[in-house]
């Protein structure tokens, strides 16, 4: 039997996709290990909100049902604010503050009950497509809307004494700066890492919470682990002990902690269309299911909760920084 090299290579890589998948489980919304348990009961925390991700569909996917979903549960809580890990609009961003787009996907679909606080968004990939200053400028615009920057920071208050310090970063300028470096390139020519070590570097706020759009790691089969940011963004969460990263880019729920490593790697790209997925070596949860993420913050801990489009509970996960475990 005569092989060339064109057989040769479709065979080694069909074995491969077959020895990867023969290790691996989907995690799909009938999933028996899912459980589903509608949110009911809830007492507000000090500082609670709620997270999306990659949701710019013009109100089709399952947009329109996680927006009901967020609202639902929002109206019957004191929702602080909402954060976006990007891809505020897909597929091709928006041109200016005029764009159509701002009503169609954004005034239009969550001009809903509980939904009317601040927005803080980060930029995605897709945003990058149109005109990411734009979505600067919209802050001028909507009031709800507050993107000073590309990249930027904020604080909320659990008490009279401790804070939340959250930092929306801006992982596309990141990685096109990475891709520029050579080999005499110091990572602190990068102007968003020199200020990113600045800010926590002289943070004293309790808790710190970073939010982009590119993931760290995930086990999304169209993206996964983004190399780059393990090489250099892990070091420096590591560093500065940053509690939580959250992000979306994969279209999937996913809570991943590595041994040894402080921070938690959550990734919420469920806001319209979720993927099937896969369960990683490091992945604590992970479900292709639409939703978003809800976290309420007391002093001593954060309670994170992945919610389906239905606005049922679906994961929930306890960081605690103190050993008195029921002190709040």
């Amino acid at each position: 039997m005569k092989f060339n090299l064109k057989s040769l290579l479709k065979f080694g890589l069909a074995l491969i996709i077959l020895l990867n998948f023969s290790c691996v489980r989907f995690i799909l919304e009938d999933d028996p290990d899912v459980s589903f348990e509608r949110i009911s009961g809830i007492v507000n925390s000090p500082v609670q909100f709620f997270v999306i991700s990659d949701y710019g569909f013009i109100g089709e996917e399952q947009q329109k049902d996680v927006a009901k979903a967020m609202s639902d549960l929002g109206s019957k809580i004191r929702l602080d604010f909402i954060l976006t890990c990007g891809d505020n609009f897909q597929n091709m961003g928006v041109s200016s503050v005029s764009d159509s787009l701002w009503y169609y996907n954004f005034e239009n679909i969550y001009n809903l009950k509980g939904l009317n606080v601040p927005w803080y968004p980060a930029l995605g990939n897709h945003d990058y497509f149109g005109n990411p200053e734009a979505l600067i400028q919209y802050s001028s615009v909507n009031p709800m809307w507050k993107m000073p920057s590309n990249y930027y920071c904020f604080t909320k208050s659990l008490n009279s004494q401790n804070k939340i310090l959250f930092v929306v970063i801006d992982t596309n300028n990141l990685l096109n700066e990475i891709a520029q470096m050579n080999e005499d390139s110091s990572l602190y020519s990068i102007e968003q890492f020199k200020w990113l070590d600045s800010v926590l570097i002289n943070h004293k706020e309790k808790w710190v919470v970073v939010t982009g759009h590119h993931p760290v790691y995930s086990s999304g089969i169209v993206h996964g682990d983004t190399p780059e940011l393990i090489k250099y963004l892990k070091p420096i969460f590591d560093k500065y002990k940053v509690d939580f990263y959250i992000c979306g880019h994969d279209h999937q729920f996913e809570h991943i902690h590595l041994k040894d490593t402080y921070t938690d790697f959550v990734i919420t790209g469920v806001g319209g269309s979720p993927r099937t997925t896969y369960k990683g070596i490091n992945t604590i949860f992970i479900a292709s299911v639409a939703g978003f993420t809800f976290v309420q913050a007391y002093n001593n801990f954060l309670s994170l909760y992945f919610v389906n489009s239905n606005g049922e509970k679906i994961y929930n996960y306890e960081k605690i920084k103190v050993s008195q475990l029921n002190k709040r």
